[in-house]
């Protein structure tokens, strides 16, 4: 898992993580959040399942020092291939910064792997 450290204290906004499936990603949503909508969402031509969540009762403590965590969660699951998946989680509390997100991974390119499985190699954007 790669989280990214946030600019100015704070939360990771962003984490990701891979693995072989989406089983071996972990279980989906965080502690604290309540599942909101449920849509597809694309990254380099494969659909993957994109979950809003929303702080739901009382957020698991901060650290001391720290905030509270952001009170909107939107995660990204998505299976590339026979061998590969990836998971990314986005900390936000405005409109504004979830659409950076969907700019996000709408941006990312997956490299093809070395040996792909037959027909799951995916389709670079038009």
């Amino acid at each position: 898992m790669v989280s990214f450290r946030p600019q100015s204290g704070g939360y990771p906004q962003i984490a990701v993580a891979n693995g072989a499936n989406l089983g071996a990603l972990g279980a989906p949503g965080s502690q604290g959040y309540g599942t909101v909508e449920v849509d597809a969402a694309e990254v380099f031509g494969v659909t993957g399942v994109l979950k809003l969540y929303s702080r739901s009762g009382s957020p698991p403590p901060p650290s001391p020092g720290q905030p509270p965590p952001p009170p909107l969660l939107a995660e990204l699951r998505v299976t590339l291939d026979a061998n590969r998946a990836i998971r990314l989680d986005f900390l936000y509390s405005t409109a504004d910064e979830l659409r950076t997100f969907r700019d996000f991974y709408s941006s990312i390119i997956v490299p093809t792997p070395a040996s792909p499985a037959p027909g799951a190699t995916p389709k670079p954007p038009a």
